[in-house]
């Protein structure tokens, strides 16, 4: 997917997304595969909202926001929503898109600002992408915003395991993916957290090309990923997305 870096383990994540802001959220929609596994991430994060309990969610921090894409999904079932990154030109345009959500720029991994405790966290494409010091300085914090007991929902968008993945390197094309299911589950655990669910997305999508015949009324995706969204196909698919709530500090 487009938002991948070229050397995730060499650079720092931190500042790849510095002055992309502008142009970001069309990249991200002219793509036919990010468009689709944006469509799905919005479908099943409606899903998982819908079934927590909301009387034990009221405020809610979406960790890397940038834009607000995630943020504005799970806005609509919080009484606060807030968003936090370090590019300032990608929470230019999330104040834009979306004035009534309070982003804060800050880096939480190296500054001591306090803004609070939540009952949800959120953050998106992200760990797949960030270097190995900046997944656990990301957890740390996660951890230490989010109350006893409460949600955060993330996803794995980079899996080296993936089925499509897989095939292009046995094509000679090598990203560089390290973050497998297993080791992220490990991180999390790691961090004071316990994975309650996961939901996969695009295991069938072997080719992009096979998105050709995907519209935006079609019910074809609709069947295979209704299919295929059980956490059993979450370590060979294209996406997951991962329910976890906060066991202990640490």
């Amino acid at each position: 997917m487009q938002d991948k870096e070229p050397d995730t383990v060499s650079t720092d994540y931190r500042e790849s997304h510095l002055s992309k802001g502008k142009d970001y959220d069309g990249n991200l929609r002219s793509a036919p595969l990010d468009a689709y596994i944006h469509k799905w991430e919005e479908k099943n994060i409606n899903h998982i909202m819908a079934r927590l309990d909301r009387n034990k969610i009221s405020s809610y921090i979406d960790f890397a926001c940038g834009t607000g894409r995630i943020t504005s999904i799970i806005s609509k079932y919080v009484d606060k929503a807030n968003g936090v990154d370090i590019s300032e030109s990608m929470l230019e345009t999330a104040r834009e898109k979306h004035p009534s959500i309070n982003f804060i720029h800050a880096d939480l991994t190296q500054e001591g600002t306090d803004i609070g405790k939540f009952d949800l966290a959120s953050s998106f494409r992200f760990f797949g992408n960030a270097q190995p010091e900046l997944r656990d300085s990301a957890l740390t914090t996660i951890n230490r915003l989010l109350k006893k007991g409460g949600y955060f929902i993330t996803n794995n968008h980079r899996t080296p395991n993936a089925l499509v993945y897989k095939i292009q390197k046995a094509r000679g094309s090598d990203q560089g993916l390290d973050l497998t299911h297993k080791l992220f589950k490990e991180l999390l655990e790691k961090h004071g957290f316990a994975i309650e669910s996961k939901r996969a997305i695009g295991f069938w999508i072997l080719r992009p090309k096979w998105l050709d015949n995907v519209t935006e009324d079609s019910r074809y995706d609709a069947i295979l990923e209704s299919i295929f969204h059980h956490r059993i196909f979450s370590p060979f698919s294209l996406d997951t997305i991962i329910v976890a709530r906060k066991v202990s500090d640490i």
